[in-house]
C-alpha cells in the first residue's frame, strides 16, 4: 500500500513538473494580447489585398490567427469565445462558423502540402512582424 501511495506522489510530482514545462512553451509561442486587427492588416499586406474576397483567404487568416494568439487549439484546447467572436467580427461570418472553420483547417493542414507551407509563411511573415 505504502509503495503505490509512493509511486502516485512521485506521478503527481512529475505531472506538476511537466505542466510547468507546458505552460512554459506555450507562453514562449502564443500572443494572447496580439489584437486580431493588427494581425489582420499584415495578413492582408502579405496577400497583396484590401479586403477578404473568399472564403479560403477567410480560412487562412482565421488559422493564422487561432495559431497566433491561442495555439494551444492545436492540441485539443477549447477556443475561447472570445477569440471566436474577435475573428467573427473581422471576418463577417457568425462565430458558430468560426468554430467548424477551425476544425476543418487542421485537416486541411495535415492533408494539403499547399495549404501547409502558405501557412507556415504567413505565420512566420506575421509573427516576425508582430515581435519587432
Amino acid at each position: 500500500m505504502n509503495e503505490i501511495i509512493k509511486q502516485v506522489r512521485s506521478l503527481r510530482k512529475q505531472q506538476k513538473e511537466l505542466e510547468k514545462i507546458e505552460i512554459s512553451l506555450i507562453n514562449s509561442i502564443s500572443m494572447p494580447t496580439a489584437p486580431i486587427e493588427s494581425i489582420k492588416s499584415l495578413y492582408f499586406k502579405e496577400k497583396g489585398i484590401s479586403e477578404f474576397r473568399n472564403m479560403e483567404q477567410k480560412k487562412m487568416f482565421v488559422f493564422l490567427g487561432i495559431l497566433i494568439i491561442c495555439p494551444t487549439f492545436m492540441i485539443g484546447d477549447r477556443l475561447p469565445y472570445s477569440v471566436r467572436k474577435n475573428l467573427a467580427y473581422h471576418t463577417k461570418i457568425h462565430p458558430v462558423q468560426i468554430s467548424y472553420i477551425s476544425k476543418s483547417v487542421i485537416t486541411y493542414c495535415s492533408i494539403y502540402r499547399d495549404f501547409k507551407v502558405e501557412a507556415d509563411y504567413l505565420y512566420n511573415s506575421i509573427k516576425r512582424s508582430l515581435t519587432s
